[in-house]
């Protein structure tokens, strides 16, 4: 089996990330932020190319590590860019089909039903993208 090669986009967090979001499964991502992490405690730059002092480096590696990882233990799956942006909608429209004391339904655009248990909205859950289309929300409201 061949090894894979890393970029390591010199150690710079927005190229990392960008690089991690290419990989459509999230172990590999998982892999690839961990092999990062490994070559910062091994061979650290002189300077942070970040120029970061709180949190640092390794603090946001490992926090996107760590979200990775409950993303992959709950069963949630990551489209990369190119597979969000198949149709010609930047939005996903979200249509409000009301709520009781401890729900608010949501139909997806995309064809899915979503709903808030707590009884709030996208909007009071910072909501910003659909989990299943990957494309910004777009609320409608239920009349």
């Amino acid at each position: 089996m061949a090894k894979i090669e890393y970029d390591l986009k010199n150690f710079v967090y927005d190229g990392i990330i960008k690089e991690c979001n290419e990989y459509a499964l999230i172990k590999r991502q998982i892999d690839y932020l961990s092999y990062v992490l490994l070559q910062w405690k091994n061979n650290p730059p002189r300077l942070d190319p970040n120029g970061e002092i709180t949190p640092t480096f390794e603090e946001r590696i490992n926090n996107e590590i760590l979200f990775r990882t409950i993303l992959l233990d709950n069963g949630i799956k990551i489209q990369t860019e190119v597979s969000r942006n198949k149709s010609n909608s930047e939005y996903c429209e979200w249509e409000d089909k009301g709520s009781d004391d401890y729900d608010t339904w949501y139909e997806t655009q995309c064809g899915r039903s979503f709903y808030f248990s707590d009884g709030s909205n996208c909007e009071g859950n910072k909501f910003l993208y659909c989990p299943y289309c990957g494309k910004r929300i777009l609320t409608k409201i239920h009349k």
